[in-house]
């Protein structure tokens, strides 16, 4: 459990809580390589508001361990859109800013799941979404206004 000690401190009191992360946490010990997992854990602390979680670096164990796995795009961005001191890592924010991209240039599921994100992000989130989206094609701005 090397890569999770400094990524969080589970409050095991719950016994929902308890279950749930030790499942995960069981599953990342027996295969770390698993982005997937490393993303349930992050969904599964943002979920259950854990204080003691860094969901940052959970998130950035998903990075790094499925960098490109497409079918992870839509949450990793929702949960890294809602941090709020998204530019105080700038490895994590180069990581969001290659799946912005990424959802930019990928198939209308993706970009929708890109404009979701928009809408439950962070001020901070969404000026990462402005910026990068700006920096790429302007004319997709248009798209994450109000409906």
């Amino acid at each position: 459990m090397l890569w999770t000690d400094h990524a969080l401190e589970f409050d095991l009191s719950d016994d929902r809580n308890a279950r749930a992360s030790k499942a995960l946490l069981k599953t990342l010990h027996y295969a770390p390589y698993r982005g997937d997992a490393w993303l349930m854990l992050g969904a599964t602390c943002d979920q259950l508001r854990l204080p003691t979680c860094r969901l940052g670096a959970l998130l950035k164990m998903s990075y790094y361990t499925a960098p490109n796995q497409a079918g992870l795009l839509p949450t990793r961005l929702a949960q890294a859109l809602r941090l709020i001191d998204i530019s105080d890592d700038d490895e994590l924010t180069d990581f969001i800013r290659r799946d912005i991209r990424t959802a930019l240039s990928g198939s209308a599921d993706h970009r929708v799941a890109l404009v979701q994100a928009y809408r439950t992000a962070s001020p901070a989130g969404k000026r990462l979404v402005e910026q990068t989206v700006t920096s790429v094609d302007p004319s997709h701005l248009k798209s994450f206004a109000p409906s």
